[in-house]
């Protein structure tokens, strides 16, 4: 993927969001979630999915970034209360 500016640092991104409620900012690799893909399985078979059914259908999709985002390495991981 070829980019005409540089990508933004965690510090940029921090002030961007300044003012929305982010309470912690973070980055990680954009790697498959298997715990979560795990419990999302568990939780599927066992009836709990409710209405979230985009979340639920595909749990392979719904746990790997890079599947969201072709050619993601990193994923921005931002907390509110």
């Amino acid at each position: 993927m070829r980019r005409d500016a540089p990508l933004p640092t965690l510090d940029e991104i921090r002030e961007r969001l300044a003012g929305q409620g982010i309470t912690a900012l973070g980055v990680a690799p954009a790697e498959v979630l298997d715990r979560a893909r795990s419990a999302l399985k568990e939780r599927g078979a066992a009836g709990l999915a409710d209405s979230m059914e985009f979340t639920y259908r595909d749990p392979e999709r719904s746990t790997d970034p890079r599947r969201a985002v072709d050619g993601a390495r990193s994923i921005i991981v931002a907390a509110m209360p």
